[in-house]
């Protein structure tokens, strides 16, 4: 597991002003920003962040494949006979 570090300047949100701050990647993901004037820690996670992106266009897109896995299982007729004409015309529809 690599873990990488970059020292960056970002706003605070508890010091109000831009400081620097250090974001700290694991395995190409980012897992936490430390302000390094008062020392304020966010944590990601990478299902919560999903969560709240979840809300927009982009979220939607995002989680469409675990959304379709879902409606497989809970009707598994109904998914046979409406989804593959859904998938063909999904493209256009989000244009």
């Amino acid at each position: 597991m690599a873990i990488e570090k970059v020292k960056t300047e970002l706003l605070c949100i508890h010091c109000n002003k831009e400081t620097e701050h250090e974001l700290i990647y694991i395995s190409d993901k980012l897992a936490r920003i430390v302000c390094l004037e008062c020392g304020l820690t966010l944590n990601f996670d990478e299902e919560a962040f999903l969560l709240i992106c979840s809300k927009g266009p982009l979220g939607r897109i995002l989680i469409k494949p675990k959304r379709i896995l879902d409606e497989a299982f809970i009707d598994p007729s109904k998914f046979l006979t409406i989804k593959p004409r859904r998938i063909i015309t999904k493209p256009k529809r989000i244009a």
